[in-house]
């Protein structure tokens, strides 16, 4: 299965079309899953258990760090596993990637501590429900 989402295309004479080499566009469940980078959310658990791990690393400044650097990443990611000759690039699902990886680490609570003091009442339970929400609103994007 290709990593790219397959959408319906406008062909020059009018008609709907998918691209190139692609039998149907992707449906709802088939978006969802496509958008959520599960290598980089494998790469991130990785990370997060190393610098926990690790006596004398300050893990809340470090795993900060490392948060931005993957979410760049994520997007250049994506946009690699989503080339395909004589397409324009999947700007819009590496974007909705570096969203989707930015809320699973809320929802995996590897940043509550650097997150929680920073804003006040923030609670390990938002990052769950927002994932729910995500999960839900994806798949129509």
């Amino acid at each position: 299965m290709s990593r790219r989402i397959h959408e319906l295309s406008m062909q020059a004479a009018g008609g709907a079309a998918v691209a190139p080499g692609v039998s149907k566009p992707d449906d709802y469940f088939d978006k969802a899953v496509k958008y959520v980078p599960a290598d980089v959310i494998a790469a991130w658990t990785a990370i997060v258990a190393l610098v926990n791990k690790t006596a004398g690393i300050p893990s809340n400044p470090v795993l900060l760090v490392c948060f931005a650097v993957v979410l760049a990443i994520t997007f250049w990611w994506t946009l690699r596993q989503t080339d395909t000759p004589g397409q324009p690039k999947a700007v819009k699902q590496a974007v909705v990637a570096v969203i989707a990886f930015a809320v699973w680490v809320l929802a995996l609570g590897d940043l509550n501590g650097p997150i929680s003091a920073a804003y006040a009442g923030w609670d390990a339970a938002y990052g769950k429900i927002v994932l729910i929400l995500f999960t839900l609103v994806s798949g129509r994007i």
